[in-house]
């Protein structure tokens, strides 16, 4: 299977493993999801002073990270 630049939420194949899987943790993760959704509401900016000492937000960050770029464009 070959790798896409372009396509969304496909992880660089340079990451490992472990940061994948703390990345679909990050992906799935309540806490990480708010703050995703709903960056501007008090919860939001609760969760984004916490979420960088987050190891599954960091990991989001690093593998998803073009997709991430998207995102905040369209806000």
């Amino acid at each position: 299977m070959e790798h896409d630049p372009n396509s969304p939420n496909v992880p660089s194949p340079e990451i490992n493993r472990s940061t994948r899987i703390m990345a679909f943790i990050g992906k799935i993760c309540p806490f990480c999801n708010a703050w995703r959704i709903m960056p501007n509401t008090r919860i939001g900016r609760f969760l984004k002073q916490r979420q960088s000492g987050c190891p599954a937000c960091n990991a989001y960050r690093q593998v998803y990270a073009a997709d991430e770029e998207d995102t905040e464009a369209r806000r």
